[in-house]
Formats: structure tokens, C-alpha cells, sequence
């Protein structure tokens, strides 16, 4: 899924900074996941919205197409307020999605770091 050189090239950096953002993914859109699930659980739309919104962010920097797809929509589900009783199937999409990405990212890791 993601490409190493498209991502140094459009970032500018080398690989040690690639690993070091890479880490900061996984970190942060790990905690973003729980609070998304959280958010779900409560029916907390306005947080489900904003923590949909920030997790895009990064899945666009990435290039994380699927990924940001499914957020997209949940992004927009919720701050209209239409269909969110679709919205945890959706959730339970993007954890699944974000498990796949960040063990790719973890085995990345290991060929990027010395």
C-alpha cells in the first residue's frame, strides 16, 4: 500500500525521518482509533466527526487511499447527522484498514532503520 520512495520524494526527507514520521502515525492514529471507537460507542457525533477529520489528515499525507475514503465518509455522516447508524460498521472498517496499514508501516520500519 504505501510506497517508500513516492513518500520520501513527496516529503523531501531521507529515510531516518520517514521512520521517525512513521512512528508518530502509528502512535497518534492509534490513539485517534480509540478515542473514534469511544466516540461511536457514545454516539458522539461531533467527536466522531472531529476525530475522523484529524485522522484524514495523516492517512493523506501517507497516501492511504481506502483508509481516507471510509473516514471521509464518516466524516461526513456525522456532521450531517444522516446514517449513523451506519457509522460503526464503518468504524469497525477503518480499524481493520488501520491494523492492515500500520503492521505494513511496522514492517517498513525494520527495513528503514540501520
Amino acid at each position: 500500500m504505501l510506497n517508500v520512495n513516492e513518500l520520501k520524494e513527496f516529503l523531501g526527507c531521507d529515510d531516518a525521518f520517514l521512520a521517525h514520521l512513521m512512528e508518530i502515525f502509528i502512535k497518534e492514529s492509534g490513539e485517534s482509533m480509540s478515542r473514534l471507537k469511544t466516540a461511536t460507542d457514545s454516539k458522539n457525533w461531533l467527536l466522531v466527526r472531529a476525530t475522523a477529520h484529524k485522522m484524514l489528515s495523516s492517512t493523506r499525507i501517507f497516501n492511504i487511499g481506502e483508509l481516507s475514503s471510509v473516514l471521509e465518509e464518516i466524516e461526513k455522516m456525522s456532521e450531517k447527522g444522516i446514517d449513523t447508524e451506519l457509522i460503526p460498521g464503518k468504524v469497525s472498517t477503518v480499524e481493520q484498514l488501520w491494523k492492515n496499514v500500520t503492521e505494513e508501516i511496522n514492517v517498513l520500519l525494520q527495513k528503514l532503520k540501520p
